[in-house]
């Protein structure tokens, strides 16, 4: 059994990590560190998890759940990733021991090596500059390789990891065309558990609206992987999210236009064969639906096409979890594959229908 610790283990990504670890077949659970609530049992917090475990959240030191874990899970807000480490093993990647735990940051802090980017990105400037490209970007279905070698992993953001699975093949097959159209609505738990007035049941729950148009943080970290797939560097990305009355979801559409006259036909076997060694990417004939992925680490792709002069107009639209694909489940899917587990391990789970 490999050993796992969580910081941030109270919030919703900390307590899907937690669900997932206490039932995977190649983990245990080391720490469950929360200084607010130290001491308690885990299902005070998390109230799904009662009469599954003993285990008491806890508030040990960063420098002791480094060595006392195999892989250790960062689900912190922005920001504070970035200075624990540099504050435990210095400012130097290098400076980290060679036996050291791999780690996994959810908080976004390693997803944008550039400093400027970043720093419009997410409103701060880096702390932990030298480590950024240290951090391999951990979209699993995309880059399967580079996250096997890897000791620390940038997990993607959940609108991110739907807009890639969604437009990622065309990129990497150089069908991709300028603008690529993101168009993405979320529910509320991507907000995380602190109440805020644009999460407030009250004002949420009959809501729907469009939200940080053009300037939402994980427009950069999209844009550049599509590069970094293949797609041309002049490429406009137009991404746009909306907010919806869902607890739980994340669905996305991908709009282009391809210079090629490709049929329906042929893209869905292009993202057949892409995502062939892909266990948690589906392909549908029809629109997905978040409503039965809740709980899932799977993603629901449907593509469509129609031809246009000389070139195919597509559209593919995504569905996930957003604290499962879209965070949690999908940071322990990176987990399995730098480990050398089964990638499926503790992820076999369904969704509920209805």
């Amino acid at each position: 059994m490999q050993r796992a610790s969580v910081f941030g283990s109270a919030g919703y990504l900390g307590g899907e990590l937690l669900r997932i670890i206490l039932g995977h077949p190649g983990l245990e659970l080391a720490h469950a560190v929360s200084a607010s609530h130290a001491g308690r049992p885990l299902a005070d917090v998390h109230r799904n998890l009662l009469g599954t475990t003993d285990a008491t959240f806890s508030d040990a030191a960063p420098a002791a759940v480094f060595s006392g874990s195999d892989v250790v899970f960062l689900a912190w807000e922005p920001g504070r990733a970035q200075r624990v480490l540099v504050e435990t093993f210095g400012a130097e990647p290098s400076s980290y021991p060679e036996a050291g735990p791999r780690i996994v940051d959810l908080s976004g802090d390693f997803r944008i090596a550039d400093h400027a980017v970043y720093e419009r990105a997410y409103g701060r400037a880096q702390e932990a500059p030298a480590w950024q490209s240290a951090f391999c970007y951990g979209l699993t279905d995309l880059e399967r390789d580079r996250v096997r070698a890897a000791r620390f992993i940038a997990n993607p953001g959940c609108f991110a990891t739907a807009a890639l699975l969604a437009a990622g093949p065309l990129a990497r097959a150089g069908l991709v065309a300028s603008p690529i159209v993101v168009s993405g609505v979320t529910g509320s738990s991507g907000s995380g558990a602190s109440a805020k007035p644009g999460t407030h049941h009250p004002t949420r729950a009959a809501a729907f609206r469009a939200y940080k148009p053009l300037v939402h943080q994980h427009e950069p970290e999209v844009a550049r992987e599509l590069r970094a797939l293949g797609a041309p560097e002049a490429t406009d990305l137009v991404f746009l999210t909306h907010s919806a009355p869902l607890v739980r979801g994340i669905h996305v559409t991908v709009t282009t236009r391809i210079e090629a006259a490709r049929t329906r036909e042929e893209l869905v076997a292009l993202y057949r064969e892409t995502f062939a060694a892909s266990p948690f990417v589906r392909l549908r004939d029809e629109p997905p639906d978040v409503s039965p992925l809740a709980g899932t680490n799977f993603c629901d792709l449907a593509v469509f096409a129609r031809a246009e002069g000389t070139g195919t107009r597509v559209v593919v639209a995504a569905a996930i979890d957003n604290l499962v694909k879209g965070g949690s489940g999908q940071a322990v899917q990176n987990a399995n594959v730098m480990l050398g587990l089964d990638e499926r391990a503790g992820l076999g789970f369904v969704g509920l229908h209805p």
